[in-house]
């Protein structure tokens, strides 16, 4: 499997990721031809993910070489998956998520073999509750699906390395027709989707988006300039997080300047209006000659005399 194949599958991998989200599904399902023509091009990927199998990390050579570079990859994606996980962790303040999560590349490149394996499998089983989460530490579930299937494939060829190459054999005899069959129905959703971009503007961006090859250990074939860009627009995004922080934060420095101003404006409206409440108060009525007496008159004595008798 050459380079050219590997950019393909990744690519591919990419647009079914982005049309299973289920608000994308509901779309797909809304315009007639366009649903079967998505379901044909499903048809195509779960072959293709079975013959193309190891190939984004088994390259050309001998069995202990693949072996190696199938393992170096599954170590680097259980590093990214690790360091986005204990991200999360720390966010969501859960101690036992960060102590489970931690896995070294080391972990998975100098350890046992079946133990790498059954660590990746650990590790995997901890993502799957946190998959949004994990999109701002730049862990996509495109990247989860690959290390997946990494660790499936290698925990299949330990100690089967005869089986491992007849298993690529056959599965580079058959890619070249699923690739181009795979391609024909992604060429047929796209026509559609130009059709129907007007109705649907940031659905078709998208995927049109994710039909672009993402630079990854396995895809060294883009060119420095489609490398440029994708820089300068990663480097654009994070400007415009970053604005968007500030206005946030202007904006509430600003609501809480408001009520402190509010607050000593009542406070000011406060001591002005009591003291005229005050002021404009009636006067209690002097007391007369009367009252002192009336008031003696009412105290009693033990048996009922009155205080002023006698």
């Amino acid at each position: 499997m050459d380079t050219r194949q590997i950019n393909q599958v990744l690519m591919f991998t990419q647009v079914e990721d982005y049309c299973e989200k289920p608000k994308h599904q509901a779309i797909l399902h809304s315009f007639e031809g366009l649903k079967e023509d998505y379901e044909q091009f499903r048809s195509y990927m779960s072959p293709l993910r079975e013959a193309s199998g190891i190939a984004l990390s088994l390259m050309s050579g001998g069995v202990s070489e693949d072996k190696a570079q199938l393992r170096e990859r599954m170590a680097e994606l259980a590093s990214l998956l690790s360091g986005g996980l204990l991200n999360v962790a720390g966010k969501i303040q859960d101690p036992a998520l960060a102590r489970e999560a931690r896995l070294s590349k080391s972990d998975v490149v100098n350890g046992r073999e079946l133990e790498a394996v059954a660590k990746v499998d650990a590790l995997l089983k901890l993502t799957l509750p946190h998959l949004d989460a994990l999109t701002k530490y730049t862990v996509t579930e495109a990247m989860v699906r690959e290390l997946d299937a990494l660790a499936a494939r290698f925990s299949k060829s330990i100690g089967r390395p005869r089986a491992v190459i007849l298993e690529r054999q056959r599965a580079n005899q058959t890619l070249p027709e699923l690739i181009a069959q795979t391609t024909e129905s992604l060429i047929r959703i796209d026509r559609t989707l130009k059709i129907l971009e007007a109705r649907q503007p940031d659905f078709v961006r998208g995927y049109f988006n994710s039909r672009r090859i993402v630079r990854t250990a396995a895809t060294r074939s883009l060119s420095d300039e489609e490398l440029a860009n994708a820089e300068q627009r990663h480097a654009a995004a994070q400007q415009a997080s970053a604005d968007k922080a500030a206005k946030k934060k202007e904006r509430d420095t600003l609501a809480a300047q408001k009520r402190a101003d509010r607050k000593a404006r009542l406070l000011r409206l406060k001591e002005v209006v009591q003291p005229k409440a005050a002021a404009a108060a009636p006067a209690p009525a002097p007391a007369t000659e009367d009252q002192p007496i009336a008031l003696r008159a009412i105290d009693r004595t033990a048996n009922g005399s009155s205080a002023l008798a006698g």
